[in-house]
């Protein structure tokens, strides 16, 4: 049999359609109870959300956590994940001190972080993603035309 199977398509490599209107602000899972962080592993636990299995919305790695009202404030900032161990487990890119208690929002990065851009068809483009090459444009580094967009993951 050939074509796609089921088991070929990787949920990471999809760009959902929530997820590429994502403008990196909007919270998808709100108010998730830390039980706590270390700052050793850089690891986050929580409890009461099943973050991988129970919801549409799930969490994926680069996705953005922001957790406000740890003892001390150790554990509180804005981090970006980068493993999930389990559904109630992940471990953050940035350092994160060992608390215990708050609550954590998990937000999608901006969607259009996820689409690629070909630059080689551009002469004043270096950007891969079109986050970067509307950073690019805005800056009035360059021009492009419509045609230069190669759109992947959607």
């Amino acid at each position: 049999m050939s074509g796609i199977r089921k088991e070929d398509i990787v949920d990471a490599e999809i760009v959902d359609a929530v997820e590429l209107a994502s403008d990196g602000t909007t919270v998808f899972i709100n108010d998730a109870t830390v039980v706590s962080t270390t700052s050793s592993t850089k690891t986050v636990v929580i409890s009461g959300e099943d973050l991988v299995y129970d919801k549409e919305e799930h969490l994926e790695v680069n996705d953005i956590v922001v957790i406000t009202g740890t003892s001390g404030g150790l554990g509180d900032g804005t981090f970006t994940i980068v493993s999930i161990t389990d559904s109630t487990t992940f471990i953050v890119n940035e350092a994160i001190g060992d608390s215990t208690g708050g609550t954590a929002d998990f937000i999608h990065p901006s969607g259009s972080l996820k689409i690629g851009f070909d630059p080689t068809t551009t002469q004043y483009i270096t950007e891969t993603d079109v986050q970067g090459v509307l950073e690019e444009i805005s800056s009035g580094v360059a021009v492009i035309w419509r045609r230069h967009f190669l759109f992947m993951g959607v």
